[in-house]
């Protein structure tokens, strides 16, 4: 299955029966501040918590379909 990930930027091959996805806890100075689902070294997105991680990964691993754009996507502006 190819992946796009959260920020449109890069796109990956995934086989799942040969890569895992996976859900990194990010802390700063001891608070929780998000979770990075992770496919090898690659970021695929941040997600506000653990829950929407896992969500978003199964998500994949039920996709009937060969392509996925990682949820979560969103215009900004750099000032």
């Amino acid at each position: 299955m190819l992946l796009i990930n959260q920020d449109r930027d890069v796109a990956m091959m995934f086989n799942d029966r040969e890569q895992a996805i996976t859900a990194h806890l990010v802390y700063i100075k001891g608070e929780f501040i998000a979770v990075n689902l992770m496919l090898d070294d690659v970021l695929l997105g941040t997600f506000d918590s653990l829950e929407e991680a896992l969500i978003e990964r199964g998500n994949i691993m039920e996709c009937p379909y060969h392509i996925w754009y990682v949820s979560g996507y969103s215009e900004w502006e750099e000032i």
